[in-house]
């Protein structure tokens, strides 16, 4: 996949090899861009429904010791 440069080749040549590694990089860096975008995402969805990482809000937890200590009733 690596291609080196050598004094045969032609600039033509240098620089289509140049930019074809560019364009792959940003390829690549744009699925790392849409990864981020869609666990912040995620994580916004949650936290709108009462919940952060997966696991029960700080609310959520003080509302169910209350209800099991009678608290509430």
């Amino acid at each position: 996949m690596v291609e080196v440069l050598t004094a045969d080749m032609t600039a033509e040549e240098k620089v289509s090899m140049i930019t074809d590694r560019l364009s792959n990089y940003s390829v690549r860096m744009g699925e790392v861009v849409d990864a981020k975008k869609k666990t912040s995402r995620k994580k916004k969805q949650m936290i709108r429904k009462g919940k952060t990482d997966g696991r029960p809000s700080v609310l959520q937890k003080l509302e169910n010791y209350k209800k099991a200590k009678g608290v509430i009733s």
